[in-house]
């Protein structure tokens, strides 16, 4: 009888003293819900990687060509060098003609170089006169913007929009690369183009009804500012129009909100330089 109670009270004392069944069933159900919880964490990382269903990025690409000559001098400018000019005459000093040798080589040079006449290239070209927006021959001293005429993103092809070339971000690397792919098949080659940076210079969001599910689509356009270089080719457009405009002629061509956008936007202050 003794050893009976004695064997049934180390047997209850072991039973009671091992934690591991239910250590083991606790880390078990703490291990599957923070499973769980990664689980969900890595979903909403990659939802948040994707973007939300009812937003679209584009890339634009503003093509610029440079200015070909330097701009005329602000008015400010040339009165101060007319002033300086009449300032200078004043006290500028006179030498007799005895002492100038009219038969010396330098004053030959001279005398010769005074008669030749210099006419400079007219700064209006025939493209001005006629006022031909498709020529890159005009407006010499100005930047002139490409623009075309299309169907953008988001909008109805019930009526033609001028705007700049754009394309839908999908899977590049970057936004600067989906910007690259937007003028390098269709307009120019990749040598004669050149991006000012990798980051867009501006953003332009506005939302619009989707045309098949009528839900409201927000679209942010991502504008890149760029140069050319080279020449111009127009293969494989996809546009029914085109136009080489300067800043303010631009502002014709676009609705009223991206107009007071791209007034501030674009930098086109050379002539207040010089």
């Amino acid at each position: 009888m003794l050893q009976k109670a004695v064997g049934s009270l180390v047997t209850t004392k072991l039973k009671s003293a091992s934690p591991w069944p239910s250590l083991l069933g606790q880390s078990g159900r703490g291990f599957a819900k923070a499973k769980g919880k990664g689980q969900e964490a890595q979903q909403q990382s990659t939802e948040e990687l994707s973007g939300p269903p009812g937003e679209k990025v584009i890339a634009c690409v503003a093509l610029e060509r440079l200015p070909l000559i330097v701009p005329p001098p602000a008015p400010e400018v040339v009165a101060f060098r007319n002033f300086s000019a009449e300032w200078n005459d004043q006290y500028r000093r006179h030498y007799p003609e005895v002492f100038i040798d009219a038969l010396s080589s330098s004053n030959q040079r001279e005398k010769d170089a005074a008669e030749l006449v210099f006419e400079p290239a007219p700064r209006i070209t025939e493209a001005d006169k006629v006022n031909d927006r498709k020529s890159l021959q005009r407006a010499l001293d100005r930047r002139l913007f490409l623009i075309v005429q299309g169907y953008p993103l988001g909008y109805s092809k019930e009526k033609l929009i001028w705007h700049f070339p754009e394309r839908l971000y999908k899977n590049e690397e970057t936004l600067r690369l989906c910007a690259e792919s937007v003028l390098i098949p269709t307009a120019a080659k990749e040598e004669d183009v050149y991006y000012v940076g990798n980051a867009p210079c501006g953003h332009f969001i506005e939302t619009l009804s989707d045309l098949k599910t009528k839900t409201p689509v927000t679209y942010k356009r991502f504008f890149f500012r760029s140069q050319l270089l080279g020449n111009v080719r127009y293969k494989a457009w996809n546009y029914k129009d085109y136009a080489w405009v300067t800043k303010e002629e631009l502002l014709e061509y676009f609705e009223v909100d991206l107009s007071a956008y791209m007034k501030q936007m674009l930098v086109d202050d050379l002539r207040f330089i010089y």
